[in-house]
């Protein structure tokens, strides 16, 4: 691979990423009612191009050599700072690891690998949104969850360049976390991240490389995508069979703004059970953007920078004694008081930044940001700074999400970790936490 295509590469992805997201939402087998779909190609089509003229201009500059032979990645991995890194995450990790198999073996759910969908659907009995104890088992696992995070992120980028005894904790770490919650929750979620922060890993791997990839590689990355493919499937089926909702009765049992198309080439080609969970993996990708259509036609109104993210919001009101008060203003809000589409569903990032910044602002920050993620994509390949390689993982994580919803600022772990991984960057740097 060039310099020049690995200096494209993270821009090349995410554009053909955008394209897949649209076409799962115009051409896919769930439909949407009541969005105008002109407009939200247009706009996510701007927001794109935007983004991609800021990474071209913060992609400016010499890629070392050097950095692409890995002598500085090597460096940066080899310092003595960065081990004691390692030791204390791992340390910290491996503690709530214990109280995550603690928890896994003396819960109720099932253990078998045929009550994933029962798993979920009991780990949500008697859930209510907004309406969480604030207890010590509540902010213990926002630590785990947020420690988790840091692991993934700092994986990412470091995994290939670790000790032995390194790679082995960590990924004990990691199985671990995704085995507990896959069995005992039947949570998709993870799953997701530990997908995306993989990649990541191979695209850091692979543009340090030298070598061109071998069809040996692209076989191996071909068969876990399908592994992890029919895992996500095997989840839904079992989600959607443990709720008795199959295609004839999806239309009926959905959301009122949403139907399906039972004529579709999917059906044939997976059957009925199969390509239900096909067709609702797709919207989990374009669903963000039917909430996008919906916002897009109600009227700003501001939420005084907090209403880009709900956990956000929800800390502010209680800290104001405001229930309610911010987060109804919030463009995913007022969808669901006029369209029914609340808060509760998917909404791309777009909708959830556009209530603090309007959407022609979320526009213009695209651009910046753009160029802010191009500048950090050089900094990981020149391996110049401690953190810089996973924060820009942290960033990829919200990019590949930001058609659907705000993944990374939802909840207050992922605040968190977001906070925690951008501090150790502005903080550290060659070799430096």
């Amino acid at each position: 691979m060039t310099l020049s295509a690995k200096r494209l590469m993270p821009l090349i992805a995410y554009c053909a990423y955008v394209v897949f997201v649209l076409v799962s939402l115009l051409l896919g087998p769930v439909r949407y009612i009541g969005g105008d779909y002109v407009l939200v190609v247009t706009y996510v089509f701007l927001v794109t191009l935007l983004f991609a003229f800021g990474f071209l201009l913060g992609a400016q500059g010499p890629i070392p050599i050097r950095s692409v032979r890995k002598k500085n990645y090597e460096i940066l991995c080899g310092a003595k700072n960065t081990r004691l890194f390692f030791i204390y995450l791992i340390i910290v990790s491996l503690c709530f690891t214990l109280y995550g198999w603690w928890v896994f073996f003396t819960g109720a759910g099932s253990l078998s690998f045929s009550s994933l969908g029962s798993n979920y659907i009991d780990s949500y009995a008697g859930y209510e949104r907004g309406q969480a104890k604030i207890n010590f088992t509540y902010l213990l696992n926002i630590l785990l969850y947020s420690v988790v995070g840091v692991v993934f992120f700092f994986s990412a980028f470091y995994y290939q360049g670790l000790s032995p005894w390194f790679k082995k904790s960590l990924a004990f770490v990691i199985f671990s976390f995704l085995f507990t919650q896959l069995v005992a929750s039947g949570k998709q979620k993870f799953l997701g991240d530990f997908v995306v922060c993989a990649t990541l890993a191979f695209g850091f791997y692979y543009a340090r490389s030298a070598k061109q990839l071998s069809m040996k590689a692209v076989f191996g990355l071909s068969s876990g995508f399908f592994l992890v493919g029919f895992l996500f499937l095997e989840i839904l089926r079992q989600r959607y069979v443990a709720i008795d909702i199959g295609v004839y009765n999806f239309s009926s049992r959905a959301h009122d703004l949403i139907t399906m198309n039972e004529s579709s080439l999917v059906f044939d080609v997976f059957g009925d059970e199969y390509g239900l969970a096909f067709s609702i993996f797709l919207s989990y990708f374009s669903n963000g953007l039917h909430g996008l259509a919906l916002c897009l036609q109600l009227p700003f109104e501001w939420t005084y920078f907090v209403g880009n993210s709900y956990s956000l919001t929800r800390l502010v009101e209680i800290i104001t004694d405001s229930n309610g008060a911010i987060s109804a203003m919030s463009y995913p809000a007022r969808a669901g008081e006029v369209f029914g589409w609340g808060a509760s569903k998917w909404h791309s990032l777009y909708s959830w930044m556009a209530s603090d910044f309007t959407f022609p602002g979320v526009a213009a920050i695209a651009f910046f940001f753009g160029a802010f993620y191009g500048r950090l994509w050089l900094e990981a390949l020149a391996a110049k700074k401690f953190a810089s390689g996973p924060l820009f993982a942290v960033f990829s994580l919200g990019l590949v999400f930001s058609l659907a919803n705000n993944q990374i600022m939802h909840t207050l772990s992922g605040i968190i970790t977001v906070l925690f991984v951008f501090a150790m960057w502005l903080l550290s740097g060659r070799g430096r936490a």
